[in-house]
């Protein structure tokens, strides 16, 4: 019973700090390895940063690595679509129910499915927004870590970095470094403060270009399906409509030997009439009827 107080005595001390402790050798041990175990699970937890409304954490031991159901999800909160807190379950109901209401503003389906290009988008313009966010985060900290992040963070939007975002110089960031440097034919391996400058202004103008650019192509696949929509129900072209007015019509021909006698219009063919010329008579022949009559 003694001994069992003197264990939990040893623990509370540890865990409160105090290194020196009357105990026996057995006792010391035990609570050292209690207290280290303690004083790491502490040390974790103060060194990770756990942000409920984002995805990533940034501390000293490197960066979690992104699921890409978390990345749609960010997508959709920033879009404004997903309006919970972000715990990579994209089947959830919350979840699908933001996948739908982007499908139906978007065009896209009247459904919560996602096709296999826009959940390529998705994934894709998460990880550009998430980026922004830690970039922003980062501000204008002048400390070594935080400095040196920003640049990382930097230079992974500009496409010369493909490491952890861990805070730390090492090898891959000084190489980063020097082919960013290089692109703008600058040959040297540090940043000086106009360059840094740069750098970030440069980073930060091209990440919210290609935010731009994946939303607008993201909408464009609402405009595809309606163009085919259009040219599976396009319409088959009308008739034209026949007007009697502007077609000239032929009179028919009439034939008197086929149509019966009394039936016969004289109106219409009274310019088949003979017609009758009377001969003008000579002067002797009309001295002899003058004759003729006076006898």
């Amino acid at each position: 019973m003694k001994k069992n107080r003197v264990l939990l005595l040893t623990i509370f001390i540890t865990l409160g700090g105090i290194k020196t402790l009357e105990a026996g050798f057995g006792d010391a041990v035990f609570g050292g390895i209690v207290g280290g175990v303690v004083s790491s699970a502490l040390n974790g937890k103060f060194n990770y940063h756990s942000h409920h409304n984002r995805s990533t954490n940034i501390h000293r031991k490197g960066v979690l690595t992104i699921s890409d159901p978390m990345k749609i999800q960010i997508a959709l909160k920033n879009l404004g679509f997903y309006r919970a807190s972000l715990d990579g379950k994209i089947n959830s109901f919350v979840s699908r129910t933001a996948i739908k209401e982007l499908n139906k503003a978007y065009n896209i389906s009247d459904n919560a499915y996602l096709n296999p290009k826009e959940r390529d988008i998705l994934i894709y313009l998460g990880s550009l927004f998430d980026l922004d966010y830690h970039f922003t985060k980062l501000g204008s900290k002048s400390d070594k870590y935080s400095k040196i992040s920003k640049i990382q963070i930097a230079l992974k939007m500009l496409g010369f970095y493909n490491g952890k975002i861990d805070g730390t110089n090492g090898s891959n960031t000084k190489r980063a470094i020097k082919e960013y440097l290089s692109s703008k034919g600058i040959k040297a391996n540090k940043l000086d403060y106009e360059q840094e400058y740069r750098l970030f202004d440069r980073a930060k103008r091209a990440n919210d270009k290609n935010i731009q650019e994946t939303i607008e192509s993201l909408k464009h696949l609402g405009v595809v399906k309606q163009e085919k929509v259009k040219v599976q129900k396009k319409p088959s072209k009308p008739k034209p409509k026949i007007d009697s007015k502007t077609i000239p019509q032929e009179k028919p021909k009439i034939d008197s030997k086929t149509i019966p006698q009394d039936s016969l219009d004289f109106n219409s063919i009274s310019s088949q009439r003979p017609t009758i010329t009377l001969k003008k008579a000579s002067s002797q022949e009309s001295n002899s009827k003058e004759n003729s009559l006076d006898k």
